[in-house]
C-alpha cells in the first residue's frame, strides 16, 4: 500500500542523485538498497520509521512511501525529501 507518492525532476545524472541520497540516509541511521534505476529505503525518525521505494525514469525520480508514522504528514516527508535531493 502506498501512503504517499512524490515525483521530482532531476537535472543531474541519476547515479549522482541516488548516491547522494543513499549517503544521507545511511548517515542518519537508515538503510538504502538499489541502483540508479530503482530501490528501497528505510529511515528512522523520532516518531517511527519511514519506508519506501523509488524508481528513476528519464529525468524523473518517483518515490512511494509504503509505511510512515501516522503522526507524520506526507507534506512534511515531501519537504524533507526535497532537502535531501539538493
Amino acid at each position: 500500500m502506498v501512503e504517499c507518492s512524490f515525483k521530482f525532476n532531476i537535472d543531474s545524472s541519476p547515479a549522482a542523485i541516488i548516491n547522494n541520497v543513499k549517503s544521507k540516509i545511511e548517515k542518519e541511521g537508515g538503510s538504502f538498497t538499489g541502483d540508479e534505476n530503482e530501490g528501497n529505503f528505510n529511515l528512522p525518525t523520532p516518531v517511527g520509521s519511514i519506508e519506501g521505494n523509488y524508481s528513476v525514469i528519464d529525468n524523473e525520480l518517483k518515490i512511494d512511501i509504503t509505511k510512515k508514522p501516522m503522526m507524520l504528514p506526507c507534506s512534511m516527508i515531501e519537504s524533507e525529501l526535497e532537502k535531501r535531493l539538493k
